[in-house]
């Protein structure tokens, strides 16, 4: 018998390196029967369940539930469909929890870069979680980042100069502070939460930029897309294809 696992990922993750190995195992011929507690265990994506169905019934595999034996296709469209919209649904009930918490004042979790997190006092002897406050020291580089950049600087020359000052990294492992490339810089605004100091959102804040007062709303923005870098407007988006020029006929058709 072969156990095969992913511990600590979810069934809705693509990739799991326990469901790839058990995939190509049942490809190789390796065994007659996938046993499994439930179908969620094996995945709560319905297409991913159908495509292993579709896998396991070519190699004359059976898949079989404890305490309910073998799964046919109706099987598993149902115990798959219900998997799938039980995580989906506590989805919505996390993120309402989440709002209900932002609404009370409370931290939602996670640490947006310009605040620290200060318990509050229990409450009937349990915690009551905490709150985010202003950290005086980490506002005064984000005040100090927007200012040099409504001033000209560059993200560039502002991430340069604040390495050379030893200013830690947002994160605290010792990295450089800001970076400037305009995909991975702390200083620009990324499309990813908590990635950025201008777009450090996390739980309840709206962002290091936004929160502190302070700080000109003009360029509470993404300095990449406010200006470029010698004070010219924007580019327009740039579309890339296999064509020289965007907008005309390949011979595999329009680009």
């Amino acid at each position: 018998m072969q156990v095969f696992e992913d511990v600590a990922i979810s069934g809705a993750t693509r990739g799991r390196p326990g469901f790839e190995v058990l995939q190509a195992f049942i490809a190789e011929g390796g065994c007659d029967v996938v046993l499994f507690e439930h179908l969620d265990r094996l995945a709560r994506d319905l297409e991913l369940l159908m495509l292993f169905y579709k896998k396991a019934n070519y190699a004359d595999v059976e898949m079989h539930q404890l305490h309910r034996g073998k799964l046919g296709i109706f099987d598993i469209g149902i115990l798959g469909t219900f998997a799938q919209l039980f995580l989906e649904e506590l989805s919505h009930k996390t993120r309402r929890g989440l709002v209900g918490r932002v609404e009370a004042g409370k931290n939602t979790g996670g640490r947006a870069y310009g605040y620290r997190a200060e318990a509050l006092p229990p409450r009937n002897g349990k915690s009551d979680g905490s709150i985010m406050q202003i950290d005086l020291e980490e506002a005064a580089i984000v005040r100090r980042i927007f200012e040099e950049y409504a001033a000209g600087k560059s993200p560039r020359q502002i991430a340069a100069e604040l390495n050379a000052a030893a200013v830690p990294a947002p994160r605290g492992r010792g990295d450089a502070a800001v970076t400037g490339r305009p995909t991975q810089s702390t200083v620009t605004a990324h499309a990813a939460p908590g990635s950025s100091i201008t777009n450090s959102t996390s739980g309840g804040t709206s962002g290091t930029a936004n929160a502190i007062p302070s700080i000109p709303r003009q360029v509470a923005g993404s300095p990449s897309r406010t200006r470029r870098k010698n004070g010219s407007p924007p580019r327009s988006p740039t579309c890339v294809s296999s064509t020289r020029r965007c907008g005309t006929r390949s011979r595999r058709g329009r680009t």
